[in-house]
């Protein structure tokens, strides 16, 4: 059957009380995950990204700025938003609420170390 995933989601006391639920209650949520390939792999399959556009990519879904980012890299400001443009080009993207609705939608995020 695949991997699955399970989300529980607390319900608003509104929501919970207006389907006669406790305030206190959660929805459970299952779904299929996509498992074949780790978020590194397909951005480099898909997209054709480079490895230091990667890291760039899940340090901005990991809601870090690009100063941050350079800092982090211990390389230029100048060349992470070189890097972030090439992103944007490269996913079909133009801002970066944009990027993470795409990734949220194709793709898994990992975390950043």
């Amino acid at each position: 059957m695949g991997n699955l995933g399970i989300r529980a989601i607390p319900l608003r006391i509104e929501t919970a009380v207006c389907l006669g639920l406790p305030s206190s209650c959660v929805a459970i949520l299952v779904f299929a995950q996509k498992a074949l390939l780790s978020t590194r792999d397909e951005m480099a399959l898909t997209f054709k990204c480079t490895p230091a556009e990667i890291e760039v990519t899940l340090a901005l879904a990991a809601g870090l700025a690009p100063g941050v980012i350079s800092l982090k890299r211990s390389v230029a400001l100048a060349t992470v938003r070189s890097q972030v443009k090439s992103i944007y080009v490269k996913l079909g993207v133009n801002r970066q609420s944009e990027l993470m609705r795409k990734l949220s939608a194709g793709l898994a995020i990992s975390s950043v170390d």
